[in-house]
């Protein structure tokens, strides 16, 4: 977190973007009804998987109903949920044109069903000749999910493995998270069951 961001246990913090990460194996050893959505503005589930027809993957258990409660239980949480990851995200590189437009309209069905307010995108590493596939993935999950949908992505953290990648195009349709200064924020990037403990 950075230096002077601040928040407490009551009351949640409307001025700072402090965003939580809880891992779906975390079921074993923390119950997500548990977790204090005062402490954040921002909750991402990971991770959840995708077949190559396009349907949703659950690794260790649909905690959908719970992540639903706590949409409830915490009006100003925004919720979103990660697809991929080390594992699983080079299958975005196998869906066929059908297939991305069933993956996208599954993320919008969860998001409705469950009140949710986004997705995020765990493709980790995709190589020189996927990141036009990359981009398009992130196109038509903006077309399909509407203006207002958060979606984010795990971007590449270097220079170099940027290149190649549209970043006009990208910014356009990832919702960043910024100050009222346009500044962006740094942002708290510790699993909830850490901060737990």
């Amino acid at each position: 977190m950075a230096q002077n961001e601040t928040f407490n246990n009551t009351n949640h913090v409307s001025s700072k973007v402090i965003v939580g990460y809880i891992g779906s194996w975390n079921q074993y050893i923390l119950d997500i009804s548990d977790v204090n959505g005062n402490l954040y503005t921002h909750l991402v589930y990971n991770h959840v998987g995708i077949y190559r027809d396009g349907t949703i993957r659950f690794f260790y258990g649909d905690d959908f109903p719970k992540l639903e409660k706590l949409t409830t239980k915490y009006p100003h949480l925004k919720i979103l949920i990660s697809v991929g990851g080390k594992y699983n995200g080079f299958m975005f590189s196998q869906l066929t044109t059908d297939a991305l437009q069933t993956f996208a309209s599954n993320c919008k069905t969860l998001i409705q069903q469950y009140g949710l307010h986004g997705i995020d995108i765990a493709w980790e590493n995709p190589i020189e000749s996927e990141k036009a596939r990359y981009e398009n993935v992130l196109k038509i999950l903006r077309q399909t999910l509407g203006p207002n949908a958060v979606i984010t992505a795990k971007a590449p953290t270097s220079v170099k493995d940027f290149d190649g990648f549209d970043e006009v195009a990208m910014n356009k349709i990832i919702t960043n998270v910024v100050t009222p200064e346009n500044k962006t924020l740094k942002i708290c990037n510790m699993n909830i069951s850490e901060r737990m403990r």
